[in-house]
């Protein structure tokens, strides 16, 4: 019998510890929540930013190209015949 009170403290602390972890645990999975969020958002913005490093090295090789025919031909076209 005198174990009895003894096993209703350590019930009532386990108890306790696991609504303690049981909030833990609610927190922990809206940061995780949050992080998928914010991890989202910043795929997005790299992508377009992805967009527009691709479109400038095109616009640039098109511009090194016409700028290389131009230098090759231009002596062509200002010879004196």
């Amino acid at each position: 019998m005198s174990n009895e009170p003894e096993r209703r403290v350590g019930h009532v602390e386990i108890a306790t510890r696991i609504a303690e972890l049981a909030t833990h645990q609610e927190h922990l999975t809206n940061d995780v929540t949050d992080l998928k969020k914010d991890m989202k958002e910043i795929l997005a913005a790299a992508n377009k930013a992805k967009g527009g490093w691709l479109t400038l090295i095109a616009v640039g090789g098109v511009a090194g190209s016409v700028g290389a025919m131009v230098g090759k031909f231009l002596p062509f076209f200002i010879a004196k015949p």
